[in-house]
């Protein structure tokens, strides 16, 4: 009945010149997070890419008349395993690009989206042509500055009614050569977690980078907080393809002994480093709960590093040895690209030596100047029963040392190259007359030589 309403309204509107998707079934309005196929979250928490379309490698058009046209699956550009959380069928996101001389036409056909909700549904193509990236939208409720149709059918890749889109892009807006595309879904098909990035690399000069980002829930798609310990692990990688395809698994499970379950996996990615944390999401929802997560990642080599931090999560008993991705298949990892500067092996120079008189009161040397990357630390050789100790940038002198020299080797070191050292020396030296029958000679001795002063005047 549902499909024969769809035929009968789509020929109405045909039939009156508009070519217009028909409203249909709607599920209710779901909050949660949308698909994020074919790119991860960038460094400015903004979709990044990763796929490769050539205009001009496979040529075509795709007439903008309101009619669903099956596309042969041997001219596929990608496809993605959708496993919303909502109340969905688990499906696939199928993509064809195709150009001609004024647009590049991309065809999203989803099965994981079988309900038409009118004003919340959407498919955005994000466009990187090296002047930055580009967003493309369409809307089951269309808007101005829509690029395409929304429409409602079965098709050959389901027998049931689900969204399929065509967005038309036009060349116009796009420089010439390569371009990197990424996808986004929306159904209200969704997801409950969101992971996004909160920080940016730092700046150049520092070996190191701390990457922080934030894990959003919606409660109300995430069984009521079922997602316990979290476990973000940093990988390393050489391009965007390997991440996209590390990415896009039947399966992504990975168990606390270190390993990996789903279909294929290329071995590319060098684990880094990793976290796991536990979250406690508040109880009320939507959007119940926000975590920020820090974890440090130190390069001593040069070069260019591409990172992702992919979050996985697992429940509680009887599940708690495995973990999860936490959703499928892009949308849990954020990517950036750090340059690591040449290391630069330590150096220290400060004050090398002081003198100070017995009895003196508790005092510190002048600042040391370290330099090196990563940042040097420093050690002494003798602290001397504990009375001279260094605080990070100076030395400390407690009172009570006795008078006698004292040396300190101070050694700086940041595992590149030679360690560096400075010697410190500090003498204690006797007063004048250090007891007190010294002193009182002293003290006779000014009295007699004044009275003959006098005595010789008078």
């Amino acid at each position: 009945m549902r499909k024969l309403l769809s035929i009968l309204l789509t020929l109405l509107m045909m039939a009156g010149g508009i070519a217009v998707a028909p409203i249909l079934a709607s599920a209710a309005g779901e909050a949660g997070y949308p698909f994020l196929l074919g790119a991860v979250k960038g460094a400015d928490n903004n979709p990044l890419p990763l796929l490769t379309y050539t205009p001009g490698q496979s040529p075509g058009a795709v007439p903008m008349d309101g009619m669903v046209r099956n596309y042969p699956p041997a001219e596929l550009f990608a496809q993605y395993n959708t496993y919303p959380d909502s109340d969905h069928p688990d499906g696939v996101a199928y993509f064809w690009v195709y150009d001609d001389a004024d647009s590049v036409y991309f065809i999203c056909d989803w099965t994981s989206d079988n309900t038409y909700d009118y004003g919340d549904d959407y498919f955005t193509v994000y466009i990187d042509d090296g002047a930055g990236v580009k967003a493309y939208t369409q809307h089951t409720d269309p808007v101005g500055g829509d690029y395409g149709q929304a429409l409602f059918d079965a098709t050959d890749m389901a027998d049931f009614d689900h969204m399929w889109y065509v967005i038309a892009v036009p060349k116009a807006d796009l420089n010439p050569g390569a371009l990197k595309v990424g996808f986004e879904l929306y159904g209200t098909a969704n997801v409950s977690s969101s992971v996004s990035w909160n920080a940016t690399p730092p700046a150049t000069g520092t070996v190191g980078v701390q990457l922080t980002y934030s894990i959003k829930y919606d409660i109300a798609s995430n069984n009521n907080g079922d997602h316990t310990d979290h476990m973000a692990i940093v990988y390393e990688y050489d391009d965007d393809g390997e991440l996209d395809d590390f990415l896009n698994q039947s399966i992504l499970y990975y168990s606390d002994s270190g390993e990996f379950y789903f279909s294929m996996y290329t071995g590319s990615f060098r684990e880094i480093t990793r976290k796991t944390f536990t979250v406690t999401p508040a109880a009320v929802s939507p959007y119940a709960s926000t975590d920020i997560v820090n974890i440090n990642v130190i390069y001593n080599t040069a070069g260019t590093h591409k990172i992702a931090v992919i979050v996985f999560y697992r429940e509680k008993a009887p599940y708690e040895n495995q973990w999860t991705c936490i959703h499928y298949p892009a949308s849990s990892a954020i990517a950036t690209t750090i340059v690591a500067p040449a290391p630069v092996a330590p150096t220290i120079t400060g004050p090398t030596a002081m003198k100070l008189l017995a009895g003196y009161g508790a005092t510190s040397t002048g600042a040391f100047t370290l330099t090196g990357a990563p940042a040097p630390s420093v050690t002494i050789d003798n602290t001397h029963g504990g009375k001279i100790t260094w605080d990070g940038t100076k030395l400390n002198i407690a009172a009570g040392l006795a008078a006698g020299e004292y040396s300190v080797k101070l050694t700086a070191s940041n595992g590149v190259g030679t360690n560096a050292t400075a010697t410190f020396k500090l003498t204690v030296a006797k007063t004048i007359f250090s007891t007190k029958y010294e002193s009182n000679f002293l003290n006779w001795l000014l009295f007699l030589v004044a009275f003959g002063w006098i005595w010789m005047w008078f």
